[in-house]
């Protein structure tokens, strides 16, 4: 007879695996799973459409476009629907939304019995926590590695940078700054850097070492908005202190300011004339705008009808 898998889960056995309350998963063998995070705020969620295009951009190309139907993209708003319904008035809110291969087999490929399934989390966060005092960077020990990874894909396994991130805090750093192998600037843990000279902001340029940030696009969006130029190239490490402002752009907190970086110190400064605060604020209820009428367009033309629009993109 042949022998059966089997778990062993808080001291109980499991044979089968449909018995199994917290089921086999891909992202639990092999970190492989597809995630984006975006900010509910005042009754909005940022940028959603566009997390969720970009998610289904990376459920495509790591799992196959097959994974990607209508009963999927209902699902996934009908829930997220739901969830913004639970949230509090005057509470902001952060939510992950993960999606997982679920198999009865321990298969290191996956195959087309796999069931694509999500799982979303809200958690509530202050205010205070999207306009910190600011921001210390240690540099990453290890480097970036160009492997043709497309810069949309967002996954799961975040187990180098995670040891980075606590060595660089272990030495007293909020944050840690990767470079790759030539010395050029890529990305922090968890933000895409932006450098401001001026008028001028410059950003790495999109490949395989750093994330196509959301927050980033539209941040760049917003400076031109605000009459600044915007250059997206290879930017070497030497050159980050003749930088007036570093900003780290994510989809929670929006914009922080670094003030130092390992032993270089950046002062604060006015960028186009606003302070730093009012860089936030503004940034802040541009995106709220934006976001807002996105999604009440969205939502009011029953959501999913237009999915079939994002699917041309993905």
């Amino acid at each position: 007879m042949k022998e059966k898998p089997f778990i062993f889960f808080n001291g109980q056995t499991f044979y089968d695996f449909s018995d199994f309350s917290f089921p086999l998963n891909r992202a639990m063998l092999y970190g492989e799973s597809i995630f984006t995070t975006f900010l509910f705020s005042e009754k909005t969620p940022y940028y959603l459409q566009e997390h969720l295009s970009r998610t289904y951009k990376g459920i495509e190309f790591l799992y196959g476009k097959n994974f990607l139907t209508f009963e999927l993209y209902k699902n996934v708003w009908q829930s997220l629907i739901c969830a913004f319904e639970s949230c509090r008035d005057g509470i902001d809110y952060s939510f992950r939304l993960t999606f997982f291969l679920k198999s009865s087999s321990r298969s290191f490929l996956s195959d087309d019995k796999d069931e694509l399934c999500f799982f979303l989390l809200g958690s509530p966060i202050g205010i205070s926590k999207r306009r910190s005092k600011g921001v210390s960077l240690a540099l990453a020990q290890g480097r970036r590695l160009q492997d043709g990874k497309p810069s949309f894909l967002k996954m799961g396994n975040y187990g180098d940078t995670l040891i980075e991130l606590r060595n660089a805090k272990k030495k007293g750093f909020d944050d840690v700054l990767f470079l790759d192998f030539k010395n050029r600037v890529k990305e922090c843990s968890t933000s895409n850097i932006i450098l401001i000279r001026g008028t001028n902001l410059v950003t790495p340029q999109l490949d395989s070492c750093l994330l196509d940030g959301i927050t980033r696009k539209n941040f760049i969006k917003f400076w031109k908005f605000i009459g600044g130029d915007v250059v997206e190239r290879s930017i070497e490490f030497d050159e980050i202190n003749s930088f007036d402002t570093v900003l780290l752009a994510n989809s929670i907190q929006l914009i922080r300011t670094c003030f130092q970086l390992e032993n270089i110190k950046f002062k604060k400064r006015k960028v186009i004339n606003f302070s730093q605060t009012e860089i936030f604020q503004k940034f802040n209820s541009y995106s709220k705008e934006n976001s807002y009428k996105e999604f009440i367009k969205y939502e009011k033309e029953k959501s999913w009808s237009r999915m079939p629009s994002v699917q041309e993109e993905v």
